[in-house]
This record gives structure tokens, sequence and C-alpha cells, in this order.
């Protein structure tokens, strides 16, 4: 199985985010095209054999054919001092010996000069504020998939330098990067899963407090390992079935953590309000009833929103939803099996400690009347009626105004340099937004037909609403047509 991966390249100016440069002065110009050299060149020390760029190269790769093109008219124009009519090196297209080439995809943040011409100026581009640079790379099984990971790894480590040159940086851009960032993040993230599990450890054990102690590091381990144990049984389903693990998933953990345990304070409470019953089996079936449609009702309405959302989103997005649906379903299995039968056994360590019990619970008791007391008073019930309106009133806003989108900076550590980099993609593709069409049955241009059926699709897709119409194609035919005929 074969992996495609695009690249970016984005270069900006490095003392101000948004700062013009001439494209191709005496004093940037040699530089960018020493950083499409290093590029592909950049090697990585291995084991067994040198990461090499052309490791990975495929024909046609190399996506920046329109600004070599540029470069060459821009070349050709300060030879002829601006008056070679045969190269018109406009803004968003230009014309090269009769050639139209979108240069848009390479110049972003564009300022343009009124009456270049006249001027005798090689271009009307007076300043851009971002070059994009890009390259489609393609590696064949998981060797060589990890190969170009680690590739692109350290191809962004070099960026993170920022010793290239003194007048602009660099940012590296691709899946592989992303998701490095994100697992970093992930990694991060654990001090953070310490702290959280820590307060659970605290709240199971004040929720816990009619147990003894034994009891409760019992409670309190059972109470965590199960979601712990649910998550870790998902990653190893979706191993066996050859599902990929990203970095996403890393949240996982701390979602089930949540779940697991919420499920683990109700058959506490229920354990507790059937303290009367002194036999455990049915005072265990006591706690089943009360507590079980509850338990089963929530795991299977969270199992089905992940299990519809795996059938729906991205593939990163749907390779998470369908591993929180085996680990939800997991987990409802666990608490059940393993945390239930925890409380009996406490129970049995507990049997002599009836009289701690019961005043523990006399306590709990007269907190919950206390409670309820304030609840139902007149003043209680009109907080309740004004705090509902204003949530209401504020969910509305909130579901009126939300945009469904998917922001992977978010995903990424506060000091992450991808951060940027999203920020600065985000402007390219208010600009310019390839979508790239794969075509499993090509036609056989030989046959006028399927030509002719080929090229109707084509001009469907451009003449979609968004669409910026048919000089933005980039297909090899319409050039081929344009010599033959």
């Amino acid at each position: 199985m074969k992996l495609i991966s695009l690249i970016s390249i984005l270069v900006i100016y490095n003392n101000c985010n948004w700062l013009l440069f001439y494209p191709f002065s005496c004093l940037d110009r040699p530089k960018i095209e020493r950083l499409e050299t290093i590029v592909q060149s950049f090697e990585i020390p291995d084991v067994e054999n040198t990461i090499k760029f052309k490791e990975f190269y495929i024909p046609g790769g190399n996506l920046n054919y329109f600004l070599e093109a540029f470069k060459l008219g821009y070349d050709l124009k300060l030879l002829h001092n601006g008056s070679d009519d045969s190269i018109v090196l406009t803004y968003p297209h230009s014309q090269i010996f009769g050639q139209d080439i979108a240069i848009s995809s390479h110049f972003f943040g564009v300022k343009l000069i009124d009456n270049y011409v006249e001027k005798k100026l090689p271009t009307e581009i007076e300043s851009a504020s971002v070059i994009s640079l890009f390259y489609m790379l393609q590696a064949h099984g998981f060797k060589q998939k990890y190969r170009l990971r680690q590739w692109q790894l350290g191809l962004h480590e070099l960026s993170l330098k920022e010793n290239y040159s003194d007048l602009f940086i660099f940012y590296v851009y691709s899946d592989q990067v992303a998701n490095a960032e994100m697992e970093r993040a992930n990694l991060r993230s654990l001090k953070l899963f310490g702290i959280g599990a820590m307060f659970m450890v605290i709240y199971i054990m004040n929720t816990s407090r009619m147990f003894t102690f034994k009891s409760q590091i019992l409670l309190v381990l059972t109470a965590i390992t199960s979601p712990l144990l649910a998550t870790t049984v998902s990653f190893g389903i979706m191993e066996w079935f050859n599902f990929s693990i990203t970095s996403m998933m890393g949240l996982i953990p701390l979602l089930m953590l949540g779940i697991g345990v919420d499920d683990a304070f109700l058959l506490i409470h229920s354990w507790k309000r059937h303290i009367s019953v002194l036999d455990v089996p049915e005072r265990l079936g006591k706690t089943f009833a009360a507590v079980g449609p509850s338990i089963t009702i929530t795991s299977i309405t969270n199992m089905l929103a992940f299990g519809i959302s795996s059938t729906t989103a991205p593939p990163m997005l749907s390779s998470f939803c369908l591993c929180m649906f085996i680990a939800v379903g997991m987990d409802y299995i666990l608490e059940l099996t393993i945390f239930a039968p925890t409380l009996a056994i406490a129970a049995h360590l507990d049997n002599d400690n009836v009289i701690i019990k019961k005043e523990s619970l006399r306590d709990l008791s007269q907190s919950w009347t206390l409670l309820a007391q304030i609840i139902t008073s007149k003043i209680g019930v009109v907080i309740i009626i004004v705090f509902q309106i204003i949530f209401y009133i504020i969910s509305t806003i909130g579901v009126v105004n939300m945009e469904a989108n998917f922001d992977p900076s978010k995903t990424f550590s506060s000091d992450s340099k991808l951060i940027k980099c999203v920020e600065i993609a985000d402007r390219i593709y208010s600009e310019y937004a390839p979508v790239t069409f794969i075509v499993n049955n090509p036609p056989n241009i030989s046959n006028s037909t399927e030509l002719a059926h080929f090229m109707q699709i084509i001009e469907e897709i451009e003449n979609l609403p968004m669409s910026r119409g048919k000089n933005f194609t980039l297909i090899w035919m319409n050039d081929y047509f344009d010599v033959i005929i």
C-alpha cells in the first residue's frame, strides 16, 4: 500500500507577520532558490541507508513549475528592459509565450502596481507577503512510510532553527509533521492527565468515605483501572484489524476516565442507598436494578453517537470515533463485571464496620435533606428557573453561531511553530484552495467519446459556484491539445 504525501513550504519575512517583500530582488531570490535546493538535497542519517529526497520523488512531484516559469519570464523581461510583449507577468494569471500560468498558487498577500507597463517594470506585482513551495512525495510499504516520516520531521527540525536567512523564515507543513506535533502535545498532556487522575482519586475516596480505607483503595484502583483497561483493549482491537492509530487518539484515555468514573459514581451511590440489605447478592441485584438502566442507556447513546460519526467523519476523526465506540462498549462491560463485584468484595472487607457505615449514612442523609429543603423552597425554585432560562438563552446563541469545522492547531502544544503555520495556511486558503481529484479509470484519449465525456466532467467542475474557472485548472491535457491541434 502506497502513501502520497503533500509537503508545503511557506516562506515569510521573519521580522513581522505580514511584511511585504519584492519577490525576486537581488537579495531574496538567491536564498529562495537555495531553499529549493536544500529541500531537494536534504538528507537524514540512518542505520541502514541515508534517507534522501529522491527516494520518495515521483515524476511531476515538484509542483513549482509555475514558479519556475515566472522566474524565467521575470529574467527575460529584465533582459529586454520590460519590452518583451510575449511575456505578460500579471496577477493572478501570467502569460509566457502564449501559455497561461496561475501564479496565484505561489504568491499570497499580493500588492499590485498601477501602470507597470508604462513604468517599464517586469511585473505587475509590487510585493507579496508569502511564497509557497509544494512537493508531492510517495512511499511504498510500512518501512518506506517510516523513512518518509523521518525525512519530513528532519526538514521540520531544520525550519525550527530559524537561522537559515536574515531576511525570512520558512515553515514546513505536512500530515506527518502535524501528526508528530499532535503526539508531542499528547505527551505534554500526560501531566494534566496525572493531575486529573489525582483529583478523581480524592473525589472517589470522599464519595466512598462510608467504606474503610483498604476498601476505598480497592474501589479507587478499580474505578480508574476499568476505563483505562477498556481503552487498552480498544487500541488492541484497532491494531488487530489494521486500523490506523492516529495522534488524536491520545485524548481517548482522558475521555474514557471521565465516562468510566461517572458510571462508578452511580454504582457507589446506589450501593449506599441499599445499605439496609444485608444479603450481598440481593444488595448487588438491587444496585443493578436501580442504576443499570441509566448506565446502559448512556452507554448505548454514546456508542451510537461515536458509531454514526465513525461512518461519516473524515478518516482521522473516523478512526478516533471508531476507537471511542469500542472503548465505551468495553467500559460498559468492565464496569458491570469488574467494578460492581468489587463493591461486594468491599462489603465483605467491611463486615466489622457496620456502625461506621450507619453513622456515615446518617451524616450523608442529613446533608441531602438540607440540600433538598433549599431546592424545594420558593427562593430555590426561583433561582433554578432563572439559571435555567439563562442556560437556555446562552445555549441557543451558541448553537446558532456554532460553525462545524476542525482546526488542527487546537491539537498542537501552545509553543508549537505549526500554530503560526496553520494561521498562514488559513490566509492562503482564503485566496487559493486547490482541490485534487484522483481519476481511478482515466479515459482513452484516442477514443473521442471517452475524451469528450471526461472533458465535460472537467468543465462541470470548473463551472461550480466557488470555482475560480478554467484558468486555474492544472491538467496537462489542456496544454497538450493546444500543441497538437
